[in-house]
């Protein structure tokens, strides 16, 4: 594949970091923290003790990581244009609603311990993702798709969907599966390389914020417990409440965004009915389109699929353009 997964892990990850603030070898009843930063800069991230700060390191822009073993409740904080943003560990470790690692992969070093991700974003919950596509089966190009992501909903997706828009990985994807009243999927990418390596490199799954799943919002597909890869579901206008109230039974099915605009109007209604994937229907074959020949596949047996153009960070490219 051009380079092996140690490598390309460096690559995606700018910067990633572990500092122990729990003073033991092993961090049962502790806290750990995943701290990702969203920003165009990178950030210096603090431990406020009772009079002074402390420098726990720096987080590279764009997507780099640190993690930090701390306390329950302690405070952390970074500086952002001018501005001070704050956030604090989790207060409880113990619980029904605690982070648990993958009770398969647990090491006993992490017992009754709660994994938290934080996205540093200024405080902002609502990140825009632009998109175009095409509908009606190729007929119409260049049509926008906007999404909102929220990060407070389900840090870890959005961290891995953004990490994926910003490597271009969803320019040139199929929309290989469209039921209507039900979902449309997307995200097995066009360059093969980039879909090999991915389809390697899982995500665990988000802890359930109880939050609701409605029609136009988007949910990463899977598998299994902390299957996530780059495959994207979005709930279709006009889903019965019952398949609502399916869709979130599984662990890796967790809303972390939503196509704006009136549904009925926006691109997400008019891309071409595919059928189900097999065996559930006649639809285009998922393990046939992982294949190094799968868009030729697409190209040969599926002719009339809608296709996204390129997906962007509208304010990404806004500071590009200003350089």
């Amino acid at each position: 594949m051009g380079f092996g997964l140690f490598s390309w892990l460096n690559l995606l990850v700018a910067a990633s970091c572990l500092v122990n603030l729990s003073g033991a070898d092993d961090i049962k009843g502790k806290v750990r923290l995943t701290i990702i930063n969203e920003l165009n800069t990178d950030v210096s991230v603090y431990f406020e003790g009772e009079t002074e700060r402390f420098l726990q390191g720096i987080v590279t822009s764009k997507g780099g990581e640190m993690r930090v073993d701390t306390d329950p409740g302690h405070l952390f904080t970074y500086d952002f244009e001018g501005e001070r943003h704050f956030f604090e560990a989790a207060r409880e470790v113990a619980g029904e609603n605690s982070e648990k690692e993958n009770p398969e992969t647990e090491d006993p070093k992490t017992e009754d311990s709660i994994f938290e991700v934080v996205i540093l974003n200024a405080g902002k919950d609502e990140v825009d993702v632009f998109c175009t596509t095409t509908i009606r089966g190729g007929e119409v190009n260049s049509v926008p798709l906007r999404f909102i992501l929220r990060p407070s909903w389900a840090p870890r997706a959005v961290s891995r969907f953004m990490q994926l828009v910003r490597r271009g990985y969803y320019d040139g994807v199929a929309i290989n599966r469209v039921v209507p009243g039900f979902l449309t999927q997307f995200g097995i990418g066009k360059n093969v390389m980039q879909r090999h390596e991915y389809s390697e490199f899982n995500i665990k799954d988000d802890k359930d914020k109880g939050i609701k799943f409605q029609p136009g919002m988007m949910s990463f597909a899977g598998r299994d417990v902390d299957s996530r890869t780059t495959e994207v579901f979005i709930v279709m206008p006009d889903t019965s409440q019952a398949q609502l109230d399916y869709f979130g039974v599984n662990s890796w099915e967790t809303p972390f965004g939503y196509v704006t605009g009136t549904l009925h109007d926006t691109a997400l209604n008019f891309f071409a009915p595919t059928g189900d994937l097999p065996p559930l229907g006649d639809g285009p074959d998922p393990h046939k389109i992982y294949l190094n020949d799968g868009y030729e596949y697409l190209a040969a047996e599926f002719p009339g699929l809608d296709y996204i153009n390129y997906c962007f960070l509208p304010w990404e490219r806004e500071k590009t353009e200003e350089l």
